[in-house]
This record gives structure tokens, C-alpha cells and sequence, in this order.
């Protein structure tokens, strides 16, 4: 990592009767605007760093333009307002941009719940299977799963304020990871990097930590993932829609232990 995603903040800690001055490392978290061919998209909160694949991973995954319009068409430019506030413009031959999003009214995507809205909810009725495993997916390997990323998570190693995603493929090697404040956004950028190395077909596993929202199904499903393995839990709507789509949904994955929610089918017992 070129820059820490991490800043020092002195802080007092406090236990019991007796208290301290200490130096606390908190995750960076600064805005950045989405435009596409100039026009807003949206304004996101996310960690600085991997903007370019941030976007790109989220017209992705958000049904703007597919992939091979981005690989071959799409060009992120990067720059600042005069009140330093980065913007990143997605430059697309309008051709390639979906009829649904040209003209789309911006919109503000926290960190908490990514992009909600009408655009979201109306895509759940037109949501198609995803492929099926190469093989059964075995549970036994999320172990080694976890090992993989546990040396390489390197803003929440330092303030416990960051999320992570990660892509493995059939063999459960680690393909990518990335960290954000956000979920999603660390979502998007590893979608975002799979699309600029044209490896979206390698993908078979996405790992998340924290909790599975309805979102989070989405955007695996956009990609095709058939193996969504989370530390926490899933919401009922994420449930609902991995059940419609075929994807496994594995919960609490930690500790030897997890809880699959839907197509059961696919996953060694």
C-alpha cells in the first residue's frame, strides 16, 4: 500500500478510575463523486485509494455499463474540486451506457448501506441464475482461507475500522482483496480489478467481512459468484435473493464453524 489508509488522532482512554493520553490510528474516510461523461452519479464514502477500480467495480456491479464495455471503453479520470474533494469521471461512449442510468438523478452512497433506491429494488425481479461451482464447495478450506488474507489486511490490523473483501478462485487461492470503510465499496474495488485483468471467470468464492445485506447478493450475482462466505450474519432479504439466484450463502464463517443459508446443495456436509 502506497499511502496508510489511516490517520493518528490523540485520544483519552479511560478504565476504571484511571485514564490515559494515547495516540489512536481511525480509518481514513473522505468522499469521492462519480460522474459519468461529466454528468453526476453519485457521491460515495469510501477509503482514497483504488478510485479507478472503486468505479469501475460499481458501474459493474450496478448495471451502468458490462464488462467488456468497461475493459475496452471506459476510461476513469481522476481530480479534485477546489475544496479538495476527489472526483472521479467515468468517460463512456454514451452507446455503452445502460438506457436506465442516462439521465439518473445523483445520489449519496454511505459507507454503512451502499447504493439504495428504486434502481436496486427493481432489478430483484429480473435477476438470473448464477453458474454453478466447478465442484461442491468444501467448508474445510475457509480455514485456509482465512489465513490467506489474515497477513494482508493492513488498515484493520492498524484501527479496527475497516472492512475487507476478497475473491478466491475454485482451488481457494487468493485472488484479490481489498480494504474500505464501506462493504460495498470494498466489493466494488475487488470487482473493479477483476474486470481491468479480465479475470471475472477465475472468480468463485467472495468473502466479506461483517454482515450480508440484500446489496452485497447483488453485486455476487452480478459477477456470477456462486460461493458468498461472510464473518457475520445475512439479512432475510439477502437470504431471499441467494435462494432465487443459486448462490451459497455462508454466515458466521469463523471459529471452525458456519452456517449455510441457501443452495445447501453446493457445499459439503
Amino acid at each position: 500500500m502506497d499511502d496508510p489508509l489511516y490517520v493518528g488522532k490523540q485520544a483519552r482512554q479511560i478504565k476504571g478510575g484511571d485514564h490515559k493520553d494515547v495516540e489512536e490510528r481511525l480509518a481514513l474516510e473522505e468522499p469521492l463523486q462519480v460522474l459519468v461523461n461529466g454528468d453526476p452519479l453519485l457521491v460515495t464514502m469510501r477509503s482514497p485509494g483504488s478510485d479507478a477500480q472503486l468505479v469501475k467495480g460499481l458501474l459493474f456491479t450496478d448495471g451502468v455499463i458490462d464488462a467488456q464495455g468497461l475493459h475496452d471503453f471506459c476510461e476513469i479520470e481522476i481530480s479534485q474540486t477546489e475544496e479538495g474533494v476527489a472526483v472521479a469521471d467515468a468517460v463512456i461512449p454514451p452507446v455503452y451506457v445502460c438506457d436506465q442510468f442516462m439521465g439518473r438523478r445523483a445520489s449519496v452512497s454511505s459507507t454503512s448501506c451502499g447504493l439504495c433506491g428504486r434502481e436496486s429494488l427493481d432489478e430483484l425481479a429480473q435477476l438470473e441464475l448464477v453458474r454453478k461451482p466447478q465442484c461442491p464447495f468444501d467448508p474445510s478450506t475457509l480455514n485456509e482461507m482465512h489465513r490467506q488474507i489474515e497477513g494482508v489486511q493492513e488498515t484493520f490490523s492498524q484501527t479496527g475500522g475497516s472492512h475487507a473483501a476478497a475473491m478466491f478462485d475454485a482451488q481457494g487461492k487468493l485472488l484479490v482483496i481489498q480494504e474500505d470503510v464501506g462493504r460495498h465499496n470494498a466489493v466494488d474495488k475487488i470487482v473493479g480489478f477483476l474486470v481491468e485483468k479480465e479475470m471475472l471467470t477465475d472468480a468463485e468464492v467472495l468473502w466479506v467481512s461483517g454482515r450480508v445485506s440484500f446489496e452485497i447478493v447483488l453485486k455476487a450475482c452480478r459477477v456470477g459468484v456462486p460461493i458468498l462466505a461472510a464473518v457475520s450474519a445475512p439479512t432475510s432479504l439477502a437470504v431471499e435473493i441467494a435462494e432465487k439466484v443459486g448462490i451459497s450463502l455462508l454466515g458466521f464463517c469463523r471459529d471452525d464453524r458456519c452456517t449455510v443459508y441457501s443452495a445447501c446443495d453446493q457445499v459439503l456436509v
